[in-house]
């Protein structure tokens, strides 16, 4: 019955147990003879089976090596493994000098996840860098002036540092979804400014005292601007009930930045207006308000000239929103958003091409070995699944 009980319990293969035959034939060498310790993992390499003695995967038909290594996070890094990964491929630069017959490169997950942090960093930095400029010089154009104008992109400005702050003292880091937060507050967060200097100058020009038109600017407006802003906010919050952290992170994030701006924009804009036509207070209508041109004015005021085409262009475009629906898939290659050149990126592509298989893996933890037996067979019949160890 024994005998039976241990058949069904399926036999053990040797090379399953590799490693730690050779640990153990190594401790008792050192128990029998003290000789001193005796490393196993010249045995376990030399019998692994594509492994050189050296401990590297070798690839004799391509005449590739390949070696393995875990890198030390640097914690409260944005980009934790960017640090090592740096380092390594400093030293490779060094030595590919003196044999520039051999390629040496890094690919893997750590290092895919490092490149693609240091590009969506500094791409997200161009983009803020690169709406906040769009967007003053639509504002300065569109107002044919530009000291207010500036004046409102400096609380903007204002805003975004107040939410990098805040973000500081509350998340306090940044993730590849929460670091777009910048572009979206540039685009929404001038609205804000755009309605009160618009409501401001039409005072001025209509002959009011700057301390009259900004009182019927808050007047007016206020309530309009606050409720947009509410709402706006409330819209990011919502992401916040999201199972992702990084959704929650980004609308956290987000929705505080867009009532920072509100602040900076309702409250210290009006401020520095006064300042800024102090001198003219009691010069009414000549605090150099500028029209907008003809030309311009009949172009923005076509849709309100002819509202019934508003209907059925709202239709049309809904039509071919609802028609193109069934045509949008999910992508599941991570490949698809890292950006095309990074050293990391190529050799995966290289790996998989030639190779068949991938540096990206999941990890499945069993408690026995006959439980991950069980675990790779029911893998192995996924379609979705190239590979099982």
């Amino acid at each position: 019955e024994e005998e039976d009980e241990e058949e069904d319990k399926g036999e053990v293969n040797p090379e399953d147990l590799k490693l730690l035959s050779a640990l153990m034939e190594s401790l008792e060498t050192w128990l029998a003879s003290g000789r001193g310790y005796r490393s196993p993992w010249g045995a376990f390499f030399h019998a692994g089976g594509g492994l050189s003695e050296d401990g590297y995967l070798v690839d004799e038909e391509r005449g590739w090596v390949f070696m393995l290594a875990y890198l030390k996070d640097v914690e409260g890094s944005f980009n934790r493994a960017g640090q090592a990964i740096e380092r390594i491929r400093s030293h490779i630069a060094a030595v590919s000098a003196s044999i520039p017959d051999v390629d040496v490169a890094i690919t893997g997950i750590p290092a895919l996840n490092s490149d693609e942090m240091a590009s969506s960093f500094q791409d997200m930095t161009r983009a803020m860098g690169l709406a906040l400029l769009l967007v003053t010089l639509l504002f300065v154009v569109g107002f044919g002036a530009g000291r207010r104008p500036l004046m409102a992109v400096l609380m903007l400005a204002l805003g975004i540092v107040m939410t990098l702050g805040w973000l500081s003292l509350t998340v306090g880091h940044l993730t590849i979804l929460s670091m777009a937060f910048g572009s979206i507050l540039v685009g929404l967060g001038i609205d804000f400014g755009i309605h009160v200097i618009a409501r401001y100058e039409s005072g001025c020009a209509e002959g009011l005292d700057p301390v009259e038109a900004l009182e019927r600017t808050l007047q007016r407006a206020g309530r309009a601007i606050l409720s947009g802003a509410l709402t706006t906010a409330a819209a990011c919050f919502a992401l916040c009930l999201s199972s992702f952290q990084g959704l929650r992170e980004f609308g956290w994030i987000a929705g505080w930045g867009i009532l920072f701006c509100l602040a900076t924009e309702m409250v210290m804009l009006p401020a520095l207006l006064l300042v800024l036509d102090r001198r003219k207070r009691k010069e009414k209508g000549r605090l150099g308000i500028r029209k907008i041109s003809p030309r311009l004015e009949r172009a923005l005021g076509w849709p309100a000239r002819h509202p019934w085409w508003s209907v059925p262009a709202a239709l049309g475009i809904a039509l071919v929103a609802v028609v193109t629906w069934g045509r949008i898939s999910f992508d599941y290659n991570l490949l698809h958003l890292q950006a095309r050149g990074r050293e990391a990126v190529e050799w995966e592509l290289k790996l998989i091409e030639a190779r068949g298989t991938s540096s990206i893996f999941a990890v499945d933890m069993a408690d026995s070995l006959e439980e991950a037996r069980g675990k790779a067979a029911r893998y192995e019949e996924l379609s979705l699944v190239n590979k099982v160890e």
